[in-house]
């Protein structure tokens, strides 16, 4: 009976984070893009995150970009952002890019976002990781702390060793 009513548990009750591959084209970088998206919900005021793959004929490149509820960055420019991956810290500061998009459905000179570029140095750990927890330290805010579920660092390990 026991078993049951905390198998019950998992149904009633929403999972902590829900992750999912996305593939598309990065406007910012002009390359395809492959991307782990994770809806979180730990109510704090990270909510949504992107793990991007992003191959252009030049260069491959992957970052890291965080949103709250409203699809703001949660970055500021003097935020930083570390990745503990397997006791490992890796830090990194957040960039900030603005470019004319000339193309459906945006036309405008304001598309821009924040995000983190990860070091290949990340890369080669996320590979092999087995754990990863981030945090956001922002001057203004409380810094946020974010364990992300075996799942989706199983999901970044296999953006990474996806070709295309």
């Amino acid at each position: 009976m026991k078993k049951l009513m905390i198998l019950l548990l998992f149904f009633l009750f929403p999972l902590h984070c829900q992750a999912h591959i996305l593939r598309g084209y990065d406007t910012i970088h002009q390359g395809s893009v492959i991307s782990s998206s994770s809806n979180i919900h730990d109510g704090t005021a990270l909510s949504h995150l992107y793990f991007q793959k992003i191959i252009t004929p030049a260069f491959t490149l992957y970052t890291l970009l965080a949103y709250d509820k409203d699809f703001q960055t949660i970055y500021t420019p003097d935020s930083t952002v570390t990745l503990n991956i397997d006791g490992q810290p890796f830090k990194f500061t957040p960039q900030f890019n603005c470019k004319r998009v000339n193309t459906f459905p945006f036309n405008r000179s304001d598309l821009g976002r924040g995000e983190v570029v990860l070091s290949p140095e990340a890369i080669t750990a996320i590979e092999t990781a087995q754990q990863i927890t981030l945090l956001f330290e922002r001057t203004e805010n409380d810094p946020l702390s974010c364990d992300l579920s075996p799942t989706t660092v199983i999901e970044w390990k296999n953006i990474v060793s996806l070709k295309n």
